[in-house]
């Protein structure tokens, strides 16, 4: 922000920037077809009969051929004991078989090692944009676990994988997941939706001049030996499931920090110094005449190995009378915990602007902190007719409850606020 007479914000999509203009919101369209709240549109699981709780995978990487083959194991919660159809998703997988293992206990990958029982299964029809279910036949049972063993192959084009050449990459061949939004299934065959989250382990077999890293606890220290063993405790959606393999090294850039990269690009990498900061609450700074206070995380939140939406910085941005309050992805803990502190000196949360919590989830924007923020407007960034569900109607029934003033990117597109310091004018549209 500018030392100059009027305070400056933008929201776009979701991603929040400090900009010499005014609060923006970025949307897709303006279609108004209702849509069904909690249905994940983009998903064919049948997540209300039976919900993934462990991914257990162990796959070889070849470069040769550009795929990816191997084994995943799912631990699978039974939530209807009389569904026969286990749906998972799936797209341009080569499914080479399915079985069950008949005992309560998961066992290793190897069928020699454990007993596994062969299920019948179908590939229903493909769809361009969601792939094709994946249908596992299943006797009704009361057991509260199923472990379900499937070998698969992924395809050389599947969408999640970016295979890069030497030529790309000047050095050796390079293989990264990108599997947001709806990637995870065209590399691992389960229930891919953020409706669903799981904890993982793996096993990545790749050739010896080659090191594997995936988004779980990684040793900077392992030698290459073309096996590396992985483990998430936390349960993750499966679009953060993510691997990289290639010719890497590590180089430590601080007390906790550090960066990957191939041989070439190390020094480069970490001489780029780049420095994160860590704030919580009671941090505050100044841009000018604009006051930024942090509400959020506080001293004692301790965060895990994988990011969740309470580690979200939660701010409170003003200029004279008026006011922004940006919640990222804040959850109820953390506004019960802001509302329990907001009569301590710089974590007030009267605001004039509500930047929503979580898209408008659910689980964002309870009523008592809703009644101390007290905003006369409110936004909230989603896309239209986004797998999320978002925004939630009740979120939007209680907005509209308090008379707030709700603009949502989805719907209304791209709008600004100006906050000259003594009220809030909105300009539809941006003109």
């Amino acid at each position: 922000m500018t030392r100059s007479s009027v305070a400056h914000l933008a929201i776009a999509a979701g991603a929040i920037g400090m900009l010499t203009g005014s609060a923006v919101l970025a949307a897709a369209g303006s279609d108004l077809t209702p849509i069904q709240s909690g249905l994940d549109y983009h998903s064919f699981a049948n997540i209300e009969q039976f919900r993934v709780t462990h991914v257990d995978l162990n796959l070889r990487v070849d470069f040769v051929n550009k795929v990816l083959f191997g084994v995943v194991a799912l631990e699978v919660k039974r939530l209807d004991p009389t569904a026969t159809q286990l749906v998972l998703d799936s797209r341009d997988l080569d499914i080479r078989d399915v079985s069950e293992k008949p005992s309560s206990v998961i066992g290793a990958l190897s069928k020699s090692e454990t007993t596994w029982v062969s299920r019948p299964f179908h590939v229903g029809k493909s769809d361009p944009l969601l792939g094709s279910p994946l249908v596992i036949e299943l006797p009704p049972s009361k057991k509260p676990t199923e472990y379900i063993r499937i070998e698969y192959q992924a395809s050389r084009s599947a969408s999640a994988l970016q295979w890069l050449t030497p030529k790309q990459t000047k050095h050796k061949a390079f293989l990264y997941t990108d599997s947001e939004p709806i990637g995870a299934r065209s590399w691992i065959p389960l229930q891919d939706t953020p409706q669903v989250r799981a904890g993982y382990s793996a096993v990545i077999l790749t050739d010896n001049d080659v090191l594997a890293v995936m988004s779980a606890k990684n040793d900077p220290k392992v030698k290459r030996k073309g096996e590396y063993a992985f483990v998430m405790q936390d349960p993750v959606p499966s679009c953060l499931i993510a691997l990289a393999v290639g010719d890497l090294r590590f180089k430590q850039t601080g007390a906790r920090t550090g960066v990957y990269a191939e041989k070439p690009l190390l020094d480069q990498a970490a001489s780029l110094h780049v420095r994160v900061r860590s704030f919580r609450t009671g941090a505050a700074f100044a841009f000018g005449a604009t006051q930024v206070n942090v509400l959020a995380p506080f001293p004692n939140y301790q965060p895990g190995p994988a990011p969740t939406n309470n580690d979200s910085l939660v701010l409170r941005v003003a200029y004279g009378q008026t006011s922004v309050l940006l919640e990222g992805d804040a959850e109820s803990p953390i506004e019960d915990a802001m509302v329990a502190h907001a009569n301590l000196p710089g974590q007030g949360l009267q605001s004039t602007l509500l930047k929503v919590g979580h898209h408008g989830s659910i689980t964002s924007t309870r009523p008592e902190f809703l009644a101390l923020v007290r905003p006369q407007w409110a936004v909230i960034s989603c896309g239209l007719h986004n797998r999320y569900g978002h925004p939630r109607p009740e979120v939007l029934e209680e907005l509209q409850e308090a008379k707030i003033r709700t603009l949502s990117t989805d719907i209304n597109g791209i709008s600004c606020f100006t906050l000259n310091g003594q009220s809030l004018t909105p300009d539809y549209g941006c003109k």
